[in-house]
């Protein structure tokens, strides 16, 4: 919430956004939001005095296309430690940077959405052909 203040300048001094470490827009605040997705979410204006109005389904709409970047698949396989563990099959989409940074925001992504347990110890990335993001293949 904003602070009560005399002027916008004071607003704007004080105003701090909130975001917890792991956030995810489109769970947390749009799909809450569903039934009001015509409800006003953001209204933004430029320095220019261009006001740009984003509804929740506007923000749901520019979200979506980010939740399905990866495509993936695990298996079990087998650990001497803890007798199996989860490894992750990755298929990145576009021109996605695979490297290690990339593999740890994995694990913590799941680590913290799912459980400890079933976050991947072992993520491999793979090459596979284009879908739709329903399961759909389609040549390249």
């Amino acid at each position: 919430m904003l602070t009560p203040a005399n002027s916008y300048e004071e607003v704007y001094a004080s105003f701090r956004w909130h975001i917890p470490e792991y956030c995810n827009i489109g769970v947390d605040i749009c799909d809450k939001q569903i039934a009001e997705k015509d409800n006003p979410a953001l209204i933004y204006e430029t320095e220019a005095g261009r006001v740009n109005r984003y509804t929740f389904g506007d923000l749901i709409k520019l979200s979506n296309p980010f939740a399905n970047v990866l495509t993936a698949a695990v298996i079990g396989v087998p650990d001497p430690v803890r007798t199996e563990i989860v490894k992750a099959f990755i298929v990145p989409k576009n021109d996605i940077d695979v490297n290690d940074t990339l593999k740890d925001n994995i694990k913590n992504f799941v680590r913290h959405r799912l459980a400890a347990h079933e976050y991947p110890r072992e993520i491999a990335f793979c090459v596979g052909p284009a879908h739709d993001g329903h399961g759909e293949d389609h040549p390249e």
